[in-house]
């Protein structure tokens, strides 16, 4: 018998970080191989059920929690009577046999002004023909399973890539074309530095995506440079440890600059713990069954985060000198009063549309 509960989180961050708007639901799944027609009852923490639980000591879950929620905006499955779960908030139904179906879902309203588990910067540089993707990830406070917090896992960060620049992020391979991925370079760590010093090893060239931890290419799936990282934080790794995507490549005279661009970028992770909604599936009782007590019975928590970030698009002189920040130059005002024009084809797009149309 298993009872799978499900965090979903949706939300909306702007380009400084802050949340302006979210939404938040638990659904409940259940997986049952029993014999016979047994009762199942499931006990949730609702607050309404506080100081009002009387369940048999076998039948509580090992899982220690003191908070008590709200449930809004509940939906049943057609085997659940509601009127039965008003008078003591217990879910009693007949599970289905051999099927994984939903039993109930309802929403909760999420704190505001928490930070989110996973932080997520995006900026685009514009220098005329020289653009550079600069992806920003950082985990916030992260203490051990024992003090109720878990990492981030299955992380997908995709930055949507305009139609006219996907040809360069494709390479030819032996089977034909395949996307380019990126090399694994941790910023502040030179291999081999002491041989470049010496002028024994030729300096290594600039890749066209650069990651300090996991994979990121171009899947046309998503239209994006998708940024995979299995499991954030690692064991080695602190609080607010910032990881770092960059990546750089320069237009070409026939390559087109897009009218506008899409606003925000999708990330994606889960955490094997309920830590959006802190549901916590206090008991698990069957009834009505020839042998209860050999009955296997446990609970899996998974919360599924999903939100959108503001992408910071921003036109400068250089990629590689920030006028404000580098003490090297003497004027910082006049370095960013100049910027290069904006790229332009050699082609006229508008005669080669009414050449094609």
């Amino acid at each position: 018998m298993g009872v799978h509960c499900y965090d979903e989180y949706s939300a909306e961050v702007s380009k400084t970080g802050l949340v302006t708007n979210q939404q938040a639901r638990v659904r409940l799944f259940c997986l049952s191989f029993v014999s016979g027609m047994p009762f199942l009852e499931i006990g949730l923490n609702d607050y309404k059920r506080q100081g009002k639980e009387v369940v048999r000591r076998k039948d509580i879950m090992p899982m220690y929690t003191e908070r008590w929620i709200r449930f809004e905006c509940l939906e049943f499955h057609s085997s659940i009577d509601p009127g039965a779960y008003a008078k003591d908030h217990m879910i009693r139904l007949r599970p289905l046999d051999g099927c994984f179906f939903e039993v109930l879902r309802f929403r909760v309203r999420p704190p505001k002004g928490k930070e989110l588990p996973l932080q997520v910067i995006a900026l685009m540089k514009i220098a005329g023909s020289k653009i550079e993707i600069r992806l920003e990830a950082m985990v916030a406070a992260f203490r051990s399973r024992k003090a109720h917090q878990v990492p981030c896992e299955d992380i997908q960060i995709r930055f949507p890539i305009p139609e006219a620049w996907i040809y360069l992020f494709r390479e030819e391979k032996h089977w034909g074309y395949g996307s380019v991925h990126a090399k694994v370079r941790r910023p502040g760590k030179v291999k081999n530095i002491k041989d470049k010093l010496m002028g024994i090893v030729q300096h290594t060239e600039n890749s066209l995506i650069e990651a300090a931890i996991g994979d990121a290419k171009y899947e046309h799936v998503h239209r994006a440079l998708v940024w995979r990282i299995s499991k954030l934080p690692e064991k080695h790794h602190g609080a607010y440890k910032t990881h770092l995507l960059r990546c750089r490549f320069q237009l070409n005279s026939f390559d087109l600059m897009p009218e506008s661009f899409v606003p925000h970028l999708e990330v994606e992770y889960t955490m094997p713990m309920a830590t959006v909604s802190h549901t916590v599936v206090r008991s698990v009782s069957i009834e009505q069954h020839e042998d209860p007590d050999r009955v296997e019975k446990w609970v899996r928590y998974v919360a599924k985060y999903q939100y959108r970030v503001e992408i910071d698009y921003v036109q400068t002189s250089d990629l590689d000198i920030d006028a404000i920040i580098d003490m090297s130059v003497a004027e910082p005002e006049k370095a960013m009063a100049h910027i290069p024009a904006v790229h332009k084809p050699s082609i006229d797009v508008e005669a080669v549309k009414e050449l094609h149309s």
